[in-house]
């Protein structure tokens, strides 16, 4: 599975670096590709598209997360999309999610993590985590073998 992210994250980093390159200040634009079009979402924007086809995700939804704090207030963005992967499964969508690990046991990132999976679980996504021995600090989410978000 982490190849096949791996695979993914490089198949569009070599898209958007080939394709288009702009500045930091430009509005949200589309580049044109021959499977379809990339668009770059800023702020707001990235987080209302990822929610959307997540609610509307059919089969499959994959993600790769370096860090997936769930432990701030109930209302966060990263609550809120806890709780749709939870009702993604719910419907019948196979829901994976592969979040880092340290080395160190007692880690924040290991607390927040083994957190969240914890409740992801609870709610009928399947986890996984890495080795401690590598990191990937990847931040990947895959719909439908549809539509990816980096």
């Amino acid at each position: 599975m982490l190849t096949r992210i791996s695979a993914i994250v490089l198949f569009i980093f070599l898209l958007l670096t080939s394709s288009c390159v702009r500045s930091e200040q430009s509005k949200n634009f589309r580049i044109q590709s021959k499977d379809g079009s990339v668009t770059i979402l800023k702020d707001r924007e990235y987080f209302d598209a990822l929610l959307s086809k997540v609610n509307s995700a059919k089969s499959e939804i994959v993600i790769s997360m370096y860090v997936f704090k769930t432990t701030g207030k109930g209302t966060n963005s990263a609550n809120r999309i806890r709780d749709e992967l939870i009702n993604a499964s719910k419907r019948g969508v196979n829901v994976k999610v592969l979040l880092e690990l340290e080395e160190e046991q007692s880690s924040t990132l290991n607390k927040e993590n083994r957190y969240t999976a914890d409740r992801l679980v609870r709610g009928g996504v399947k986890v996984y985590f890495d080795s401690p021995e590598r990191r990937t600090h990847a931040k990947v989410v895959v719909i439908d073998k549809k539509y990816s978000f980096i």
